[in-house]
């Protein structure tokens, strides 16, 4: 794998179950999670957009990363919905 320290490029474009979680990175209070996709790996911190339902990293625990996403309802009005990422209790 090469490194992307731009994580924009792994952002919305493609499904979460396309992306594999790698791990995290800790410097005193700031964590990232590790990311591959396509061959590279990613640097995701909070506040970065991750999948397809414009889901954005709210969290960083040492195991996953918890993603707010957006998804219309019967009604058409948008409805944010907590995600974890990757979905097992393992990495």
């Amino acid at each position: 794998y090469q490194c992307d320290w731009s994580s924009d490029v792994c952002s919305s474009d493609l499904p979460l179950d396309e992306l594999r979680w790698r791990g995290t990175l800790s410097s005193g209070s700031r964590r990232w999670a590790w990311v591959a996709s396509d061959g590279l790996v990613h640097a995701i911190k909070p506040g970065d957009r991750l999948g397809q339902d414009w889901g954005e990293v709210i969290a960083i625990e040492h195991d996953h990363l918890q993603l707010r996403e957006w998804h219309a309802n019967d009604h058409g009005q948008w409805v944010s919905q907590l995600r974890r990422f990757p979905m097992s209790q393992t990495p």
